[in-house]
């Protein structure tokens, strides 16, 4: 593992809600414990599809407890545009831009990488387009490198943050 781990960018809101999923989980893990133990002990565990499938749910249970953990102890949290003494026109994470790419022109939301969704036009502000453009001023044209192409993306407008 790297001496600096990759710091997640979340919002307050993302951070709490990995703080209950892990919760969630945490509670859910004596449960699933408790049919792990019972399951164990009803014989040949070869042929107990009790026992293998509480195995499995411990195992992926405990993944993601960890995995929680892990982004949960190496995030940044994201303030509010309002918490910030920021240029209105500059793009921040919870903003709402519109962009000319290629002539076309796209609203999406720049998110916590938690609440990416680019079906709802909601992008990450770790992807290429999100890091391209964030601290960007509304009117500047950038670069995004997504997958091996070069894309110019005009900031066209934006709406304050909603975050």
């Amino acid at each position: 593992m790297s001496p600096h781990p990759h710091k997640h960018k979340i919002t307050e809101a993302e951070y709490e809600k990995l703080k209950k999923e892990l919760a969630r989980l945490e509670a859910k893990s004596k449960e699933i414990m408790k049919h792990y133990t019972e399951n164990a002990r009803a014989g040949d565990l070869r042929e107990n599809d009790g026992y293998i499938l509480s195995e499995q749910l411990l195992y992926d249970n405990q993944n993601s407890r960890a995995e929680i953990s892990q982004i949960l102890e190496n995030c940044e949290i994201i303030k509010k545009q309002s918490d910030l003494d920021a240029d209105p026109d500059i793009v921040n994470i919870g903003d709402t831009i519109l962009l000319k790419i290629n002539g076309k022109e796209q609203e999406v939301q720049i998110v916590g990488s938690f609440c990416a969704d680019p079906l709802l036009d909601k992008i990450s502000a770790e992807s290429p387009v999100g890091k391209a453009v964030l601290g960007c001023r509304v009117g500047d044209e950038v670069v995004a490198k997504v997958k091996s192409r070069r894309i110019s993306i005009k900031i066209a407008s934006k709406r304050k943050s909603s975050l």
